[in-house]
């Protein structure tokens, strides 16, 4: 997409202002990382990215860049919260949902949009599916190396530092990205099966304020819309268990 194209009508985005925008988050997150485990040498950040058109499953990942999905046609976003050491195999060109979460979304994403309400799961095939972490740096500043440290040791407290900063970078970043992949398009409901659906298939995190709820926060500030689908995180869909769903607390 060109600096100045419009997507699906929606106003210009503006591709500087991202660059910008990433270069400032880029810093905060090193700063912030580097307060809590100085050993710690940051990937780059994972990018969100539009990985399959639905339809039948299974359901198989063709990675590309989020700005690839078509405009005509309104996203599937699935939110995730930061990702983990299972993105960084790469760590100069991370992937979002790999390792267990990847594979959870490919099994079970079907059984997920059932708890979509108004919607029969043929009126969503054809639809591109985003993948989007609200902080698309590893907050758990885990390794394959470490793996008896908790993945919540550092990821909760790392994530809330960089949520809650002065600078509002992380949600200020997050608004904009999830602004630029809904474009012109209304959100899904019963009275309008063409539109975007939401996904918040954020972890809950071990804080007092859920990190889930942080990020539910943004959707509902930035979206004329709540999350159409508030949801475990992936890691935890499996077969034949039940596919929890979760409410969302105001602040």
């Amino acid at each position: 997409m060109r600096p100045n194209d419009v997507r699906g009508g929606g106003a210009p985005m503006s591709k500087r202002f991202l660059e910008m925008s990433m270069a400032k988050l880029d810093k905060v997150f090193r700063d912030v990382a580097c307060a809590h485990l100085k050993a710690f040498v940051p990937g780059n950040a994972c990018p969100d990215q539009y990985v399959a058109d639905l339809g039948q499953p299974p359901l198989t990942f063709l990675r590309r860049p989020a700005s690839e999905a078509p405009s005509a046609l309104a996203p599937v976003i699935l939110i995730l919260e930061s990702p983990h050491f299972e993105e960084y195999g790469d760590r100069d060109h991370p992937v979002p949902a790999s390792g267990r979460t990847g594979d959870g979304i490919r099994a079970h994403l079907y059984r997920a949009l059932e708890l979509l309400e108004g919607a029969e799961s043929t009126e969503l095939d054809g639809r591109p599916l985003i993948l989007a972490n609200a902080i698309q740096y590893q907050c758990s500043l885990g390794g394959s190396e470490k793996p008896g440290i908790p993945t919540e040791f550092h990821r909760d407290s790392v994530f809330e530092r960089m949520w809650n900063l002065a600078s509002k970078a992380a949600r200020t970043h997050f608004r904009k990205r999830l602004k630029s992949y809904v474009g012109a398009h209304q959100p899904f409901s019963p009275n309008h099966l063409e539109g975007y659906v939401v996904i918040n298939a954020c972890t809950k995190g071990k804080l007092e304020r859920p990190l889930r709820c942080m990020v539910e926060d943004v959707v509902r500030a930035a979206l004329p819309c709540k999350s159409h689908v508030t949801v475990e995180h992936p890691c935890n869909w499996k077969p034949r268990t039940r596919i929890r769903p979760w409410v969302y607390d105001a602040d």
